[in-house]
């Protein structure tokens, strides 16, 4: 667990200056490397990696994990986050574009709609294999006029 950030979550600006390459074919981003996963000087292990989309007006998300963090990572579009530390009832909200990433800690409800027309595209990395029931739970969340 990162010590010291606000709510147990962190934006940071991947700084893709360096990391993107473009060419003919496309485009690739190098969005998180090894030593970005290091803790306290030990390396923080991955269960699962997720790649996926929001269409516009759709929400991702709803509920919160007991025993992993998750890192989204905006590869295309703009979304707007929503988190709710579940034990303080601590709300956050905010916007998230291309270049960013989001580290999401234990306990942290949390959920993403896309505010573009055109759909966002993230991928997320998990410390822990997906599981439902025993670490992931679904968590009622209000999304400005919306209930999840």
């Amino acid at each position: 667990m990162h010590k010291g950030d606000f709510m147990n979550y962190k934006i940071t600006n991947l700084n893709l200056e360096g990391k993107i390459f473009v060419d003919k074919k496309g485009t690739l981003i190098q969005c998180l490397t090894r030593s970005e996963l290091k803790n306290n000087g030990s390396y923080i292990a991955f269960g699962t990696i997720y790649g996926g989309s929001i269409i516009k007006g759709q929400i991702r998300g709803g509920h919160f994990h007991e025993f992993k963090e998750e890192y989204f990572i905006l590869l295309r579009g703009t979304v707007k986050f929503y988190l709710e530390d579940v034990n303080t009832k601590e709300k956050k909200k905010g916007d998230l574009s291309m270049g960013y990433r989001l580290r999401i800690g234990e306990n942290v409800a949390h959920a993403m709609t896309n505010v573009k027309d055109d759909p966002a595209i993230f991928f997320s990395v998990a410390t822990k294999p997906y599981e439902e029931g025993p670490d992931t739970h679904k968590y009622d969340m209000v999304l400005e006029d919306k209930v999840l």
